[in-house]
This record gives structure tokens, C-alpha cells and sequence, in this order.
């Protein structure tokens, strides 16, 4: 939900949905709120789900072509643009901002 979005009735969504991240960050949501957002698919970590979309994109990519050296352009069926993605990773790897764990998951696709 973007940060932005209000409903129809003037509900601002986007703002209740970032305060429940950072209620959850505190602590301060119980498990049955946790349950029932979860419940629903909420996203806890959108940045980090992005990114999980993106890998799992690569890994199908992989399969299919037998390497990660995807072309710039190439978008995924759905309309991913993992071309551009790709991109975006290996400049994160070469600025030292990807996870260590990222690293490895993708080390582990033979991604260069």
C-alpha cells in the first residue's frame, strides 16, 4: 500500500499500514493483531519482499536459461522488469549494500 493511499471514505491506509510496521518494530502489536494482519498477507518488510521477488524471478531465469546474465531489458511474463533489477543488484553488491545472506543466495545462482 503506498505510504499515500487513502480509501474512498478518506481513510488515510497508507499511513495506518506504516504505523503497523513500526508498532510491530516496538513490540507493541500482540500476536492476535500480528495473526490477523498476517492473515490478510500483510508485508512486514516491503523493501526486503521486493527484493525476495526479485531473486525468485532470477532463480526461475536460471532455471529456464541455465545462467543469470540477464539481458538489460528483459521483463518477466508478469511484467517484472528483472533486466533492470539485475542491474540495480550488481551496483548494490559493488556499494557493499546487499545483506550477506543476499550475497549468498545469489552467489549461489552463479550471479555476477
Amino acid at each position: 500500500v503506498p505510504q499515500k493511499y487513502i480509501t474512498a471514505d478518506g481513510f488515510k491506509l497508507g499511513h495506518w499500514v506504516k504505523n503497523q510496521r513500526h508498532a510491530k518494530k516496538r513490540g507493541s502489536l500482540d500476536a492476535e493483531q500480528i495473526r490477523r494482519l498476517e492473515g490478510l498477507g500483510f508485508v512486514w518488510e516491503p523493501v526486503r519482499a521486493q527484493w525476495e521477488r526479485g531473486f525468485q524471478h532470477l532463480a526461475a531465469y536460471v532455471r529456464d536459461h541455465g545462467d543469470a546474465l540477464v539481458p538489460v531489458r528483459f521483463v518477466a511474463a508478469d511484467g517484472f522488469g528483472l533486466g533492470a533489477w539485475v542491474v540495480k543488484q550488481r551496483q548494490a553488491k559493488r556499494r557493499g549494500s546487499l545483506e550477506a545472506d543476499q550475497i549468498q543466495r545469489m552467489d549461489s545462482l552463479g550471479f555476477v
